[in-house]
């Protein structure tokens, strides 16, 4: 963010925030009390792209998929038998495989893909529901299951959108630099992203 500023020689001011989404009541405290001009990193799903507009996309949305312990018997999915694990706040969520009829017979919510991939490995779980990069070597099941409509973006409220299409075209100039490259190479090493 403050690089796509830089080159739009504006000067903006990052900050780290848990106000941006709120999965119980679907809305941004930040953006509604308008705290921010913008959230970073948000996913456009069907909750958010009802209140909020999106900008900026500046990735491709990592595949999803339902995936089983490797090793184990378990060779499709069939929701009507099985217990998944899904994470409680991320974009791949339990609301995502609502969205695609997939009810399955129960849905234990955990707070991070590392304790989705732990119920899986301990059999607590039948199927995990995970990002292709947070498999952890499972083995995956069916086809991708795409749970937003975008990468990841700025998320801003839809009254800001005239007023923040030149952060949107700063963003899209970013894209295209050997900086943005390697920023993303750095964070793929740090994280996994």
């Amino acid at each position: 963010m403050e690089k796509a500023c830089r080159m739009a020689r504006k000067t903006c001011v990052t900050v780290s925030s848990n106000a941006c989404w709120n999965n119980k009541d679907k809305s941004s405290l930040a953006l509604n009390s308008r705290w921010f001009d913008a959230c970073g990193n948000i996913y456009h799903t069907a909750d958010r792209g009802r209140s909020y507009a999106f900008i900026g996309v500046y990735a491709q949305e990592p595949p999803a998929f339902i995936y089983a312990k490797a090793g184990s018997s378990i060779n499709s999915v069939s929701p009507s038998t099985q217990t998944v694990g899904v994470h409680r706040t991320f974009w791949i969520n339990a609301q995502c495989l609502k969205s695609h009829n997939m009810l399955f017979k129960n849905v234990i919510v955990k707070d991070s893909f590392d304790d989705i991939r732990s119920a899986l490995n301990s059999g607590a779980i039948d199927v995990g529901f995970l990002s292709e990069k947070e498999a952890g070597g499972n083995k995956k099941l069916g086809s991708v299951i795409r749970c937003a409509s975008t990468g990841p973006a700025y998320m801003i409220r839809k009254d800001m959108v005239n007023e923040m299409q030149w952060f949107d075209r700063a963003v899209k100039r970013l894209i295209r630099t050997r900086d943005f490259k390697r920023m993303c190479q750095d964070a793929d090493n740090k994280y996994g992203m």
